[in-house]
């Protein structure tokens, strides 16, 4: 009977345990459906989301700098890929033992990478070499090392180096324009970096690329006027004087003057920008735009113009000079003593006194003007950054005082840079008109400034005759030019030092324009203290003109006109 009981209640006991265990089963399945359906549909894109940002990043594109061309579109500055290796210490210290096959890689002292990378063992980033030619990445890129990446750049070169180092300036390791053209057309010439989308692994490594989202924008090119030809006659020309005379530097400009491009822009002592040692200011600095100095005699055919401007004086008029003229109580000194000179002459001897007293029969603000419309005292339209403005001042002293408006006719009290001392000239050679100086063919920035008529068509023409009679009447001149007629004035003035003026540093210049018969091509040359032979403007600077505005006429093919004739042959017949 017992056993009859128990016989019943063992199924019982055995289906609840079923009921239970099923349950459990039936209730953890449901769970789990719930969680499952939580997962792949109510949370998937948060999930997706999270999950991505742990393995796809985005990276940053970079874009290639716009060339720069001369007028010829021959490049002067171009940007080439290259690569620079940047490590995460926090991985690769787990990888020490590779550290000797890593610096043998990058050619680095091992000592010297296992102290880089242990100094920044907190850090996620740090450079270990830069701008590296892609070929000397190859072996490091074949290590796979976790924790070093390799990362696509652009350096900038400069096939011509110092020939247009302080024109155009260089980039710094981010592609950023710091010098010369580089920063002043910054904005024009760099592009706008892209990015995109890849995976890395689980120690950071790029494993696969996803997708460009947004692609890099090169930057725009940019046409110089600059004559690469021209620039390297200029570079050579001017290099040589510095060496021959021992100066301490120099500068010159080539300009077309009736389009008032510039030809050529050269200074001296100078670097080599691709080399980052010789980037420092004493090799960088564009003496053309950033060195100002009084500029001597070169002002005076401009005091002759404005005195045939005025018809109180002719070119024949007769000078009385003598050795010296007093002025205020100061005296005014002559290096040739002779008693009286007419206008021409004036010019071809330099006269001091001469030009004296030409400005001091005008009123004050007249020549004041004069150099106001000439440009002195305010920048050119070259727009290029550093440049200095020089020193007009204001009329007021030379109102004042009748030996302050004297001395500002022989170049004294005043202050150019060669730009603007060259902008000057290039008026004798287009026609009376001062055409705005310009270096960018198409300018992304427009200048304010127009052309202005300085002097009028026959005054000028007189002017260019004058100035010719400055070189052919001058039988030791060195600015003669073979086979061609040029005009010129040379000039040298003394340093100030200490508030004085030296009596062994000086400047020396040389300015003027060719062919006459046609006039258009200025040159102007300046030369820093020279120290070896003779100091004067003439001698030293003179024949850096010749050669310059020689090689110039003839890189243009410009006619010579200044042929002596040829002796009639005679045909000899049977």
């Amino acid at each position: 009977m017992a056993n009859t009981k128990l016989d019943k209640v063992q199924p019982s006991v055995k289906n609840t345990r079923r009921v239970i265990v099923l349950g459990i089963f039936y209730v953890l399945g449901f769970l789990l459906f719930i969680s499952a359906f939580g997962l792949q549909i109510v949370e998937q894109q948060f999930l997706q989301t999270q999950g991505n940002n742990r393995v796809i990043r985005t990276v940053e594109i970079p874009a290639v700098r716009g060339i720069i061309m001369d007028r010829n579109e021959e490049s002067l500055a171009v940007s080439t890929e290259v690569h620079s290796v940047w490590a995460d210490p926090y991985v690769l210290l787990d990888y020490s033992e590779y550290f000797p096959d890593l610096a043998r890689a990058l050619q680095m002292d091992e000592s010297h990478l296992n102290e880089l990378i242990r100094k920044r063992e907190q850090s996620r980033f740090v450079w270990l070499k830069r701008q590296l030619p892609p070929h000397e990445t190859n072996t490091l890129a074949k290590l796979n090392l976790p924790g070093i990446y390799i990362e696509t750049e652009y350096k900038r070169f400069y096939p011509d180096a110092e020939m247009t180092a302080q024109l155009l300036g260089f980039t710094n390791s981010e592609d950023v324009g710091i010098e010369g053209i580089e920063l002043t057309f910054d904005d024009h010439l760099k592009g706008k970096m892209g990015r995109k989308q890849v995976i890395r692994d689980t120690k950071n490594r790029v494993i696969e690329q996803l997708r460009v989202v947004e692609p890099a924008v090169a930057g725009n090119d940019l046409e110089l006027t600059i004559d690469r030809r021209i620039q390297l006659a200029a570079y050579q020309a001017l290099k040589s004087a510095i060496i021959e005379h021992q100066a301490k530097s120099g500068a010159v400009m080539v300009v077309d003057a009736w389009t008032g491009e510039v030809l050529a822009l050269v200074s001296q002592p100078s670097g080599n920008p691709n080399n980052l040692q010789h980037r420092i200011p004493e090799l960088m600095k564009n003496r053309a735009i950033s060195d100002t100095y009084e500029p001597g005699s070169t002002i005076k055919p401009f005091v002759v113009a404005l005195g045939l401007e005025s018809r109180k004086w002719k070119p024949d008029t007769v000078v009385e000079t003598g050795y010296q003229f007093k002025v205020n109580g100061n005296s005014i000194k002559d290096v040739s003593k002779s008693n009286s000179m007419n206008l021409i002459t004036v010019l071809v001897k330099s006269s001091n006194i001469g030009v004296a007293k030409i400005a001091l029969s005008l009123p004050p603000d007249i020549l004041w003007s004069l150099y106001k419309n000439l440009g002195i005292g305010t920048r050119t339209s070259l727009g290029i950054k550093g440049e200095q403005s020089g020193r007009l001042g204001s009329v007021k002293p030379w109102q004042r005082n009748a030996f302050e408006h004297a001395t500002k006719s022989f170049g004294y009290g005043i202050s150019v840079n060669t730009a603007q001392l060259t902008q000057m000239f290039s008026v004798f050679a287009n026609d009376g008109v001062l055409q705005p100086l310009r270096i960018v063919k198409k300018s992304p920035k427009d200048s304010q400034q127009t052309a202005q008529r300085i002097f009028s068509k026959g005054v000028n023409e007189t002017m260019v005759y004058m100035l010719e009679r400055v070189i052919t009447d001058n039988p030791t001149t060195k600015a003669k030019v073979a086979n061609y007629r040029v005009a010129g004035k040379s000039g040298t003035a003394r340093k100030i030092e200490n508030g004085r003026y030296s009596s062994s540093k000086h400047r020396a210049f040389y300015a003027g324009f060719g062919p006459v018969s046609n006039p258009r091509y200025v040159v102007v040359v300046m030369i820093d203290e020279p120290s070896k032979g003779q100091y004067y403007g003439g001698a030293v600077a003179g024949p850096v003109f010749s050669s310059i505005m020689g090689d110039t006429l003839r890189i243009l093919n410009i006619k010579p006109d200044g042929l002596t004739e040829l002796p009639k042959l005679q045909l000899i017949s049977n």
